[in-house]
């Protein structure tokens, strides 16, 4: 066999070899996706809820929609009332689960306190009672970038 064929012909091996592997791994998504079952997800500093922490099934029987959010985003901030009306209206059915971003995307400095500040004068100024959950591993695991975000 000539130079150029040996070098083909281990080429097109390795390049099997790689396809087998990759067909032999499961893919495991842990993105939500339309029309499936949402990701088990747990949640471990929620506030103003029954439960200090939280996993998908605490609400099963409702209708869970969580609103991810960040300090940054005006009109996330301007349609907390309009969210916290729907879910006076709709509590027998549906559960608003809002999820604020504790990071930092934008400053290398963390927005925990500021995120948390800012919701509690959202709650005196505007009378919320809509649960919260501070936490920003949902935010990287679901692939979330600009808020706001509704799952």
């Amino acid at each position: 066999m000539d130079m150029m064929n040996s070098r083909l012909l281990v080429c097109l091996m390795v390049l099997c070899a790689f396809s087998y592997t990759c067909l032999g791994q499961e893919k495991v998504n842990h993105y939500p996706e339309v029309g499936k079952r949402l990701p088990d997800f747990n949640l471990d500093d929620v506030h103003y809820y029954t439960q200090e922490e939280v996993t998908l099934n605490d609400f099963s029987g409702k209708w869970l929609i969580l609103y991810f959010w960040n300090r940054l985003c005006s009109i996330c901030i301007e349609k907390m009332p309009l969210i916290d009306s729907m879910q006076r209206e709709f509590s027998n059915d549906i559960q608003f689960l809002l999820v604020g971003y504790t990071g930092s995307q934008y400053t290398k400095r963390s927005d925990n306190e500021r995120i948390r500040s800012l919701y509690e004068k959202l709650r005196r100024d505007h009378n919320l009672s809509l649960p919260i959950a501070y936490d920003s591993t949902l935010f990287h695991r679901f692939n979330i970038g600009p808020s706001p975000y509704i799952i």
